[in-house]
């Protein structure tokens, strides 16, 4: 079924501090901002709101599924590994250093668990985002060598 066919009521939850749902959406809304890239206008727009939304996210700190019924089926264990994620989706977005300078804290891929090697070290999941972006820094960087991309320089 589509959504917009969807003819039930869906409840809205009100989160004040949700980073990880926060920084994931703002990623996915940088990611999608680079797609839609020949349509500057769009594009523009979903930067925007890919900032807005992490701006949220980092100074409104705090689990969406902490406290509320969302645990049920989104509990998510952490954010740090969403700042990582979405920081760096942001600086693909815009060049931006100051994602990158954020995104590459060693505290912050502390937090994230990139240094613990637990059970879930090195998966990419809706719970863990902490690998994807790893990988995505590693293959942005192979791309910065072999095509001398213009924000690259500070890698």
């Amino acid at each position: 079924m589509r959504p917009e066919d969807i003819d039930y009521v869906r409840p809205v939850t009100e989160c004040h501090t949700c980073s990880d749902l926060a920084a994931e959406m703002a990623a996915a809304l940088a990611a999608a901002s680079i797609v839609f890239k020949d349509n500057k206008a769009y594009s523009e727009k979903l930067v925007h709101g890919a900032r807005t939304l992490f701006s949220f996210s980092r100074q409104q700190r705090g689990r969406y599924s902490s406290g509320t019924e969302a645990a049920i089926f989104y509990n998510s264990t952490m954010y740090w590994d969403e700042f990582v994620w979405g920081g760096a989706w942001l600086y693909y977005a815009t060049g931006n250093n100051s994602y990158l300078q954020l995104a590459t804290t060693r505290g912050l891929a502390k937090h994230a668990g990139a240094f613990w090697g637990g059970p879930d070290y090195g998966v990419l999941s809706w719970d863990n985002k902490l690998a994807g972006a790893q990988v995505s820094f590693l293959l942005f960087c192979r791309l910065c060598f072999l095509f001398r991309v213009d924000h690259c320089i500070h890698l």
